[in-house]
């Protein structure tokens, strides 16, 4: 979704709220799954030893998505005017703002990186083109290996390099 502010230069990038929804609660699905399964073994329809290695690739699934969730943004606010940039972010429910001058990179990959002076942050929207005519405004952007496959089609690519 996208919102541009009357005749001030702020737009605002943001996700459905339904996706908002599962990000913040993908964990507690997880830990549900591996609930189930011990409930499973608890009961006698399931072999414990048949639970070890799907009970461990829950696990660090959950491990992995946690550690990727805590980096991620749901809702990004970039205004031209004062040159700040502000990240809605997704598990702690923090707003960090930033100056343009803190982003050192933006690179999409397989998510739109940020890379401030202190952190990185995610954001995942990569066919939403008018987000990354914004990104190229504060800076560069720079092509990951991934985008071929993931990310914008290379006809808008090559619009925001030239």
């Amino acid at each position: 979704m996208i919102k541009k502010s009357g005749g001030k230069e702020i737009y605002t990038f943001s996700h459905s709220t339904g996706y908002i929804f599962v990000v913040n609660h993908l964990g507690k699905f997880l830990l549900a799954g591996i609930l189930i399964a011990v409930l499973a073994v608890y009961k006698g329809n399931l072999n414990p030893t048949d639970l070890i290695y799907p009970a461990l690739f829950l696990f660090i699934l959950y491990y992995f998505v946690e550690s990727l969730l805590r980096k991620n943004a749901y809702k990004i606010s970039i205004n031209l005017e004062t040159r700040k940039i502000k990240f809605y972010m997704n598990r702690s429910g923090d707003i960090l703002i930033s100056d343009f001058d803190d982003v050192k990179d933006i690179i999409v990959n397989f998510h739109i990186i940020f890379h401030l002076r202190e952190k990185k942050i995610l954001y995942n929207d990569l066919q939403n083109n008018e987000l990354l005519k914004c990104l190229n405004k504060i800076k560069k952007i720079h092509w990951g290996k991934m985008c071929a496959l993931w990310g914008p089609s290379k006809n808008i690519r090559d619009t925001l390099e030239s």
